[in-house]
């Protein structure tokens, strides 16, 4: 019986030692296929002409948003607000009521004003009659009359600004103030936008402004963003750099846009150089392996490397100044590991010959 089992173990070693040999074997003859196959095929290669085209060069900053024409409306009394007229985002006209403040409680400014004007206009009759009886003096009545005057003029004054209104036309972008409040005297209730214009300031070195010029255009976008932006222009480049640093500020303008808002952070991509109608590939094409750049030239289906001069790099593409023909096959994916003369099989993006 332990024989039995024992014989019974030694069979099983040996197909498992088979079954691997089998797998390695698949293994290595399926590697060996697959060169084998690119010797007879090619090696699978994205690929495309060379053509002519515009090539730029972006330099990117980050920079502050601030809306332009901002006027606040402060609240001058501090008085409750009874009434609020405007919304966020309501466009008001100049003169428009924006919001009232309670005249009627005893803590209203206006209260105290009606209350002293009154005070001092009881005073002035009192003394009128004395001045006609002869009991008091030209000059002591003349100071109850100017304060009289005086009070009269608080209680307008105080009138007035209990009825805020819109200094200009614009529209209303932040609304600080809320109905039942009591806000404090000065305290800015809202804030309207005389201007659909954003402006963005960003800082750059000495090298890079001398690229920058008034006029010239840029793309803003949100710092959450890869591409894309709102075009604008720069209105200042600064001839001196900012307090504390070696920055030199710079201006943009951008007109309101939605998602854009006063305060933040965005980037400013500014074309410093650029190139037209010129033989142009893709960065990925380019190729050094310490000899200096060269591109995989696909000449009869066979690797051929070619060296270049190259110009201008922009965001995707790189000038060839010289070494490259337009029209030439050029391997743009697949081609990092070829050898020179290697055969190579073009193969579009789908995968497909």
């Amino acid at each position: 019986m332990i024989k039995k089992f024992l014989g019974i173990g030694v069979v099983a070693v040996i197909i498992v030692f088979l079954t691997l040999g089998v797998l390695r074997s698949q293994q290595t003859e399926e590697v060996k296929s697959i060169k084998k196959i690119q010797r007879e095929e090619g090696v699978p290669v994205l690929a495309e002409p060379a053509t002519r085209s515009n090539v730029y060069q972006t330099q990117s900053f980050y920079g502050d948003l601030r809306s332009m024409g901002e006027i606040e409306v402060p609240t001058k009394l501090g008085d409750r607000v009874v009434k609020l007229y405007v919304d966020a985002g309501d466009w008001v006209e100049e003169g428009q009521l924006l919001f009232e403040l309670d005249t009627t409680s005893s803590q209203s400014a206006v209260y105290q004003q009606r209350l002293a004007a009154n005070d001092a206009e009881a005073d002035y009759n009192r003394m009128k009659a004395l001045l006609e009886s002869g009991a008091i003096s030209q000059q002591n009545f003349e100071k109850t009359k100017m304060a009289w005057l005086i009070a009269a003029e608080n209680l307008r004054s105080a009138q007035s600004m209990v009825r805020a209104t819109a200094p200009k036309a614009g529209r209303v972008s932040l609304v600080s103030i809320q109905e039942g409040q009591v806000p404090a005297p000065g305290e800015v209730a809202l804030t309207i936008l005389t201007q659909q214009r954003l402006e963005v300031t960003f800082n750059v070195s000495s090298e890079d402004r001398k690229n920058l010029r008034v006029g010239q255009t840029v793309q803003v976008r949100l710092s959450s963003e890869a591409h894309g932006g709102v075009a604008g222009k720069i209105t200042e480049v600064s001839i001196s750099t900012a307090s504390g640093s070696r920055l030199f500020p710079v201006k943009a303008v951008i007109p309101a846009t939605e998602g854009f808002h006063s305060g933040m952070l965005v980037v400013v991509d500014v074309t410093v150089d650029s190139k037209d109608d010129v033989i142009a590939v893709p960065q990925e094409a380019v190729l050094d392996r310490g000899d200096g750049p060269f591109l995989v030239v696909i000449d009869n289906g066979h690797a051929t490397f070619q060296d270049v001069n190259l110009g201008l790099r922009g965001g995707q593409d790189v000038e060839v100044i010289a070494g490259l023909n337009e029209g030439q096959t050029i391997a743009i994916y697949g081609h990092a590991t070829l050898q020179e003369g290697d055969k190579v099989k073009i193969v579009s993006e789908n995968g497909k010959g």
